[in-house]
């Protein structure tokens, strides 16, 4: 009868001390972040370190930055922030003490000066930041909420498979090695860019003017700077026109003035990155158009100031004139 008993109680009492040795009741531990809904703009802060600067309440925090969203990120501080951006942290925000910090943390991450395609990770950065008081590690270190199952304990959430990515994707396999500490992938800058224009048409014509549309397109695998300037136009990138007898370039068509990309890709400090597109308008004069020569020839930077890997096809024509009926 005993035995039943305690078999009994036992029985009443085992939830309970599950319970109390259960990670789940530490999750009140993790600091509350109050994150916008999701529209496509969203980084995972992993790796955070922290030490104290030369100046009092100052440290430096290091961290590296993924984006697990399906839109690119561009950080500064004169750029616009993305909107509604969604910013998860790995365990190392507990770790390190941090914890109550995270908003400033925040303000300095998106204030920096940097780019993040869609399923990229940055290289580590660091920052500086003043706190009121100083990181306190907690005593007992918990495991955060799994978030996805694939990644038990990173408390990170991956890009959704049915999420088309408008820039070039990296595998699953960067993801992966950047929570183990292995080297971030990223666009070398050093690596050569490939132009070509991916359209152009004709949106507004005059008595010896044409306004044309045109469509970039980066191919390579390095950026490519487009604009230097916004208020002197001359240090951007240069059209070369042609007026032709034929969409291309024969031994009869000759050149026009130069013309240069006046604004544009600010958020990017003017770069033009691998798979991404520039749209933008320019206006040529064309005087000088005979019904011999009905096409204008646009060629990419004529002066070669940017570093691309073909110069063989920077130059696409669109008819402006009515030309030569064939008989």
């Amino acid at each position: 009868m005993k035995i039943n008993t305690l078999l009994i109680l036992a029985l009443l009492l085992f939830p309970f001390v599950n319970l109390l040795g259960s990670p789940l009741d530490s999750i009140q531990e993790l600091p509350h972040i109050d994150n916008p809904e999701y529209i496509g703009y969203r980084m995972a802060l992993v790796n955070l370190s922290v030490s104290p600067d030369k100046s009092k309440n100052t440290y430096k925090i290091t961290f590296t930055a993924i984006n697990t969203g399906r839109k690119d990120l561009l950080f500064g501080k004169k750029i616009s922030k993305p909107p509604q951006l969604v910013i998860n942290f790995d365990h190392s925000l507990m770790d390190t003490g941090l914890s109550d910090h995270v908003e400033t943390i925040r303000t300095a991450v998106i204030n920096e000066n940097f780019h993040i395609a869609p399923g990229k990770i940055a290289e580590a950065r660091t920052v500086k930041v003043k706190l009121s008081q100083s990181p306190k590690p907690p005593k007992e270190v918990f495991e955060p909420m799994e978030t996805n199952p694939q990644k038990p304990g990173t408390g990170i959430e991956l890009p959704e498979k049915e999420e088309q990515f408008t820039a070039k994707a990296a595998p699953m396999d960067d993801f992966e090695n950047a929570l183990l500490g292995a080297p971030a992938h990223q666009y070398d800058e050093n690596a050569c860019s490939d132009l070509v224009f991916e359209s152009i048409k004709v949106i507004k014509k005059s008595k010896g003017k044409v306004t044309l549309e045109y469509t970039i397109i980066n191919n390579g695998e390095g950026p490519a700077k487009l604009v230097h300037s916004q208020k002197q136009a001359h240090k951007n990138l240069a059209f070369q026109a042609y007026l032709s007898s034929k969409d291309k370039i024969t031994k009869s068509s000759f050149s026009l003035e130069n013309s240069f990309i006046e604004k544009g890709l600010k958020d990017s400090n003017g770069k033009l990155y691998p798979g991404q597109r520039f749209t933008g308008t320019v206006k040529i004069n064309v005087q000088k158009m005979t019904k011999f020569t009905p096409f204008v020839i646009l060629e990419l930077d004529p002066y070669l100031s940017v570093h691309e890997c073909d110069k063989t096809n920077n130059k696409l024509g669109v008819q402006v004139g009515e030309g030569i009926e064939k008989k």
